[in-house]
């Protein structure tokens, strides 16, 4: 999974507390489901539940296990504000280009009208 605020460990893999060993029949339907944020903000504790894992044989729920993070990984305080500021432009970006063509404008138009008084 992708890791926010740091820039270092940016991927983390993902493990079920335990393994399942189940005997099927030949021609059931497996079907499995995983469930996690698209992303996770550090930081991550290996022990905090990140998502579940659900197995169906059949349309019946067979085995159910929370996922956890395989390691630690802190927040970086230089990643936290430079991913949170780049968040803020990609949101804002129409605002921040009227408010810097606003700000250039009347520039232009205070040093025009102080060339014109000298």
């Amino acid at each position: 999974l992708p890791v926010n605020y740091n820039f270092f460990n940016n991927k983390i893999k993902i493990y079920a507390q335990e393994d399942i060993v189940r005997i099927i029949k030949n021609n059931a339907d497996i079907n499995i489901e995983m469930q996690t944020e698209e992303a996770l903000n550090a930081p991550i504790s290996p022990d905090e539940s990140i998502g579940f894992l659900r197995i169906f044989e059949d349309d019946n729920l067979i085995y159910e296990t929370n996922l956890y993070p395989s390691q630690k990984i802190d927040r970086q305080f230089f990643a936290y504000i430079l991913t949170n500021i780049c968040w803020f432009m990609l949101e804002n970006k129409f605002k921040i280009i009227a408010f810097l063509t606003i700000t250039i404008l009347l520039t232009l138009l205070i040093k025009k009208i102080i060339e014109k008084g000298n």
